[in-house]
């Protein structure tokens, strides 16, 4: 049960990384083996710069089959955990899961998410290969999406060619058409010298959110923004559930006066290329 004070917390179109009603604290009744207050636990610690949560959002994802939940700690493990425990984590959660094809598909579709997200672009080509092994066209379709969203500046032929279960859809030349884009990635990072590639771009906060307000200004209903929000929203800490309204619709006016706000901050002038931040602090890849 997700208690009250939690409820729309870690949901990319309502509270995103804050707590119900700005009630910024964990009530002292909380039950202390709820999945939903372990998560709310590890929240508040990444929010004060401690990212050492990666073993207690696992432990708690593998002890409950609540699917909301693991959507919710998907973002707490893409946004606020390092790199080198990502991955360690990642094959955790792979090699636990025992239960049927679409329980092993729902993890290995998480994973591929969580390391698309945190923009880990030396783990494409195991992306691609767990892409292989799931057998539901659903979720190979939302891995392809990640993958899509990594390589292209905005949703564009990448997106258009994910055709998963059409008679007409060439999988072997999609697939080597990623690696291509990857090869190509990997040489655009090695002369920048991080190890972020997401957008089509070797990773930089400030063009990254230069990029998502030219995308919301052509504002192509394509755009998953919600993605986008806990981006901006977890780098940065500035509260966006104004970014939506009651019924998830996205308002692009609203979100790009605060994106703007934002840019034109002296504390825009903190965040580096090539790093990653989690309400202003940065993450230790």
């Amino acid at each position: 049960m997700i208690p009250s004070w939690m409820y729309n917390t870690l949901s990319a179109t309502e509270d995103g990384f804050f707590l119900k009603d700005q009630e910024e604290q964990i009530p002292e009744d909380a039950p202390v083996q709820n999945p939903y207050v372990m998560l709310a636990r590890a929240l508040l610690k990444s929010r004060q710069g401690n990212f050492s949560i990666a073993d207690d959002i696992a432990e708690t994802l593998k002890a409950t089959g609540d699917e909301d939940a693991w959507n919710s700690g998907g973002y707490l493990l893409a946004h606020a955990v390092t790199h080198d425990d990502l991955y360690k984590i990642g094959h955790q959660l792979m090699a636990t899961e025992k239960g049927t094809d679409a329980a092993a598909d729902f993890t290995r579709s998480f994973i591929c998410k969580v390391w698309a997200r945190a923009m880990m672009l030396t783990t494409v080509p195991e992306m691609i290969e767990i892409y292989k092994k799931t057998s539901d066209v659903g979720v190979q379709i939302r891995i392809l999406l990640e993958l899509a969203d990594m390589f292209e500046s905005a949703r564009g032929d990448l997106y258009d060619l994910i055709r998963v279960g059409a008679e007409d859809f060439d999988e072997k030349a999609y697939l080597d058409l990623l690696m291509e884009q990857y090869s190509s990635a990997i040489k655009k990072v090695a002369k920048t010298g991080t190890k972020l590639f997401y957008r089509g771009s070797p990773f930089s906060f400030l063009n990254w959110t230069q990029g998502l307000l030219k995308r919301i200004a052509d504002f192509d209903p394509r755009e998953n923004f919600a993605t986008d929000r806990m981006f901006f929203e977890g780098h940065t800490g500035i509260r966006c559930n104004h970014f939506f309204t009651s019924n998830g619709k996205f308002l692009p006016h609203t979100a790009a006066a605060t994106i703007e706000d934002f840019l034109e901050s002296e504390s825009s002038s903190n965040y580096k290329a090539g790093v990653r931040y989690f309400f202003g602090h940065r993450i230790p890849d």
